[in-house]
C-alpha cells in the first residue's frame, strides 16, 4: 500500500476513534451559506461580501454568512468538534475528510429559483458532492468512504427562496396556487434528499422553512403594522408539514436513513413573538436596514446598523442574528421532539 493511502486510511480510522462524527457536509441556501455565492458571483443584493457583515465574526470582516457573525452550521461543527467545513465550491483539499459546505444563498429545491444571482441549485450541490464522493473513494478505497459517510452528518436547509419567489414573482402566483406551488417544490426536494441518500448519507438532518411571513421584508412589502402576515406564513407551514411526513416516510423505505426534522419555524416564530423569552428586545425589527422593520433595502454600510445585534433576532431584512443561530443550532442539537423529530442530533450520532 502506497504511504500516502496508508496515513490517510490511519487518519479516517483515528478520526472514527476520537469521534462518532468524522465530517459535516451541508446544502442549501443563505442560511448555511458560509462563502460559495461569494466566490461564484460578484452580484449579492445582500453584500454578504462587505461589512457590516461579519462584524461579530472571530475575526470581523464578511465571510460571505448572511450575518453578523456565525451561522447554525458552526455552532453544529463547534459542537462536534469539527472545524466549519470548507466551501465545496472552491479549488482546494485541505480538511476534505472532515466535511464541506456546498450551500448557495439564493438556491432552493427548484433549478430556477434564485438563477437571477447566478446561485448553485440543489441539484448543482449534490453534482459537486458526487465528484467529492468519487474522489474520495478513490483515495480512501470504496469501503472506507462508504464508512466515513455512513457515520457523517448531513445538513440539507433551504426551500425559503423557493417561497420567497410565490411570495414575489407575479407569474409563479398566476400559475400556482399556494397548495399546487408546495406540491411542485415537495415533488423536486425529496427525489433530491433521495439522491443525497444514495451517495451514501445515513445522517440526514433536514430543516423547516422560516417563518417568511415575519420577516422585515414581507412585513415592510404588505405594509403591515407588526403583525406577522399569516397568508404567508400558513403557506410555508403547510409546506414543512408535507416535508416533515415526507422525510419520515422516506426514512421508512430507506435502508439505514436516519433522516431528522429541525423545526426552525416554531422557533423563529416563537422569538418573533416573545423576543424577551429568549434574550431579545426586538422580534421583527433588523439590526442592519431601512425602514420601520429594517426591511426597506438590503444591509450595506450605507443603512442604519444598530450597535448590538444580540438583541435582535433578525441582522437584515430576511436573515437571522448569530445568536438567533445559535439557538437553532441548540434546538438541533439537544431540543425536544418539537423541535428535532423523531430525535435531535445529539441522539442521533450516538446512533
Amino acid at each position: 500500500m502506497k504511504l500516502w493511502r496508508w496515513l490517510v486510511l490511519s487518519y479516517f480510522f483515528l478520526v472514527g476513534d476520537a469521534s462518532k462524527v468524522p465530517a459535516l457536509f451541508v446544502f442549501g441556501d443563505s442560511t448555511v451559506d458560509t462563502g460559495n455565492l461569494k466566490q461564484r458571483s460578484s452580484l449579492s443584493l445582500l453584500m454578504t461580501n462587505r461589512l457590516p457583515y461579519g462584524r461579530d465574526f472571530v475575526p470581523p470582516g464578511p465571510t460571505g454568512r448572511a450575518s453578523n457573525g456565525k451561522l447554525s452550521t458552526d455552532f453544529l461543527a463547534e459542537f462536534l468538534e469539527l472545524p466549519s467545513p470548507a466551501n465545496g465550491f472552491e479549488e482546494q483539499t485541505s480538511g476534505i475528510f472532515r466535511g464541506r459546505n456546498f450551500a448557495a444563498g439564493g438556491s432552493g429545491y427548484l433549478n430556477g429559483t434564485g438563477a437571477l444571482f447566478r446561485t448553485i441549485p440543489l441539484s448543482t450541490q449534490l453534482d459537486a458532492f458526487e465528484k467529492l464522493v468519487k474522489s474520495t473513494a478513490q483515495s480512501l478505497g470504496t469501503k472506507a468512504a462508504s464508512e466515513l459517510l455512513a457515520k457523517s452528518l448531513f445538513v440539507v436547509s433551504t426551500g425559503n427562496n423557493d417561497m420567497f419567489d410565490y411570495i414575489y414573482n407575479i407569474r409563479t402566483r398566476f400559475d400556482y396556487d399556494p397548495e399546487s406551488y408546495n406540491k411542485l417544490v415537495l415533488s423536486k426536494a425529496l427525489p433530491q434528499l433521495e439522491r443525497l441518500y444514495t451517495l451514501g448519507a445515513r445522517k440526514m438532518v433536514v430543516l423547516s422553512v422560516g417563518p417568511l411571513g415575519c420577516t422585515p421584508a414581507v412585513l415592510t412589502l404588505y405594509d403591515s403594522t407588526g403583525e406577522c402576515m399569516r397568508a404567508v406564513n400558513d403557506q410555508v407551514a403547510s409546506f414543512n408539514s408535507a416535508l416533515k411526513a415526507s422525510l419520515a416516510s422516506l426514512a421508512s423505505k430507506l435502508p439505514a436513513l436516519h433522516a431528522m426534522y429541525g423545526n426552525a419555524y416554531d422557533l423563529l416564530l416563537d422569538a418573533v413573538e416573545q423576543p424577551s423569552k429568549y434574550g431579545f428586545k426586538y422580534g421583527n425589527v433588523a439590526c442592519c436596514g431601512l425602514g420601520r422593520f429594517g426591511g426597506s433595502s438590503a444591509c450595506s454600510n450605507l443603512t442604519n446598523v444598530c450597535s448590538s445585534a444580540d438583541e435582535h433576532v433578525f441582522w437584515d431584512l430576511v436573515h437571522p442574528t448569530q445568536e438567533m443561530y445559535r439557538l437553532v443550532s441548540d434546538s438541533l442539537v439537544s431540543g425536544p421532539p418539537s423541535m428535532a423529530s423523531p430525535l435531535n442530533i445529539s441522539q442521533l450520532i450516538a446512533l
